[in-house]
């Protein structure tokens, strides 16, 4: 589950993940702060050009990995988790001036650490 607020530029977040499984898995959560509706250039796949296109899904920030100690970013985004039965993450961060809070969504990823197979994805509007 994920659940988000959003007060002028600052972030609060919680990640909460579930294993099933009777022995623990080892995950990655990774969450990004993604921003919508970027209104530029684009170069479509017919070759035409569009000056007006809207742009979606920008990656703006992986707010876990800024959290991390330097030798573990070295290993994967995101915060790694031994996981069995549920466990929550919390996480603060900031919106950067250059982009538009209103048009921002948190997006958690959940995957396998070993594999780096995608387990799950949920996406909130801030």
């Amino acid at each position: 589950d994920l659940a988000a607020t959003r007060s002028e530029r600052n972030i609060q977040a919680e990640v909460t993940v579930s294993n099933t499984e009777k022995s623990a898995r080892a995950v990655r959560v990774l969450l990004w702060l993604v921003e919508n509706d970027i209104v530029g250039f684009q170069t479509l796949p017919d070759g035409s050009k569009d000056k007006e296109y809207h742009h979606q899904h920008m990656l703006r920030s992986e707010l876990f990995t800024a959290k991390l100690p330097a030798e573990d970013e070295q290993k994967a985004w995101g915060s790694y988790l031994s996981l069995k039965g549920t466990q929550t993450l919390s996480c603060e961060g900031t919106i950067a001036e250059a982009v538009n809070p209103e048009n921002c969504c948190l997006v958690a990823v959940i995957m396998d650490d070993a594999t780096r197979t995608i387990l799950n994805v949920k996406q909130v509007k801030l």
